[in-house]
């Protein structure tokens, strides 16, 4: 058994079974396996008990989230999402999951994590133009062992002056289950300023490796 996935669809100080302490008894009784909690998406237009209360799904995952024997949520069902009921698709895109985010370490499964990519580098080839986007290269891990651990790569952007800090879900820009993916443009920045990248790799368990030389692009 690798996660346990209760379904609580149950509102906050509920009588018969209170979302709170379904959630806590959980997270203490999962002995060291992943905890992802059901929440029931489907159940917020209902007039009655918890679910008056329109913020009870966003309040739901600020409190798992404060929980670290948590490690995420499967929502039900897939169409209250699409529909948006009480507009809580609205908040995932736009606040809880508005950043990508690594799935969590199986580490009971394996906890070695690969070997980093090296020699990070900028790579253009618009002579004689403005360049207007960072195009990076950089290279596997050497060694046939050490190539063949490899599930993909994480690219982070940090501003010219800002401390790395690889902690920091918000600084990532591109994750990619691809471990021939070797190059990135990255279009989305600001003519005149500069940043700072590094690349990570990560294997199929999701242990990241230790980052790259940091690189430092002009936008001009």
């Amino acid at each position: 058994m690798d996660y346990v996935n209760p379904q609580v669809y149950f509102p906050f100080h509920y009588p018969a079974a209170p979302f709170e302490k379904l959630l806590d008894w959980w997270s203490a009784n999962a002995f060291g396996k992943h905890v992802y909690v059901g929440q029931g998406v489907y159940r917020a237009m209902e007039d009655r008990d918890g679910w008056r209360d329109k913020q009870q799904l966003p309040n739901q995952v600020r409190y798992l989230r404060e929980n670290p024997g948590v490690q995420g949520s499967v929502f039900f069902s897939s169409r209250s999402l699409t529909n948006n009921l009480a507009g809580f698709r609205d908040s995932l895109q736009h606040s809880f999951y508005r950043y990508p985010a690594l799935q969590p370490q199986m580490q009971w499964l394996d906890d070695d994590a690969p070997a980093g990519p090296q020699n990070l580098r900028d790579k253009r080839f618009l002579f004689f133009k403005p360049f207007r986007k960072a195009k990076l290269k950089w290279d596997s891990p050497q060694g046939e062992r050490e190539a063949r651990d490899i599930y993909g790569y994480v690219v982070y952007r940090f501003d010219e002056n800002e401390m790395i800090d690889l902690r920091k879900p918000e600084k990532i820009i591109k994750i990619s289950f691809d471990s021939n993916f070797t190059a990135f443009h990255d279009k989305n920045v600001r003519r005149g300023k500069s940043y700072q990248y590094v690349v990570t790799a990560i294997d199929r368990m999701k242990n990241e490796s230790s980052p790259s030389n940091y690189f430092r692009v002009m936008v001009w």
